[in-house]
């Protein structure tokens, strides 16, 4: 069994090839993010943004308090916009 050597044509090739599955890599990742942001609500409970954001009620009571979230009130429920949750969730 031999060692074969690339050539810097092959590696050049293979530089290619990665560049393409790399685009469309990034490609898929965005269509797939669109997907699932359009199969969100577009207001979230306190108790549904802590489930999705995998943190506490408090934590999310004490961002809206701090002005974090784009919020308006439901009777007694406070509501957290869904692009307030998306940014959350990238950070």
């Amino acid at each position: 069994m031999g060692i074969e050597i690339a050539t810097s044509e092959d590696i050049a090739e293979m530089k290619e090839i990665m560049l393409g599955l790399s685009s469309q890599v990034q490609s898929l990742t965005q269509t797939v993010e669109g997907l699932r942001q359009e199969q969100m609500p577009e207001w979230f409970t306190v108790k549904e943004a802590a489930e999705y954001l995998r943190v506490k009620p408090d934590t999310i009571r004490r961002k809206v308090r701090a002005g974090h979230f784009d919020t308006r009130r439901e009777g007694k429920n406070i509501l957290i916009s869904r692009e307030c949750i998306v940014d959350q969730s990238n950070r």
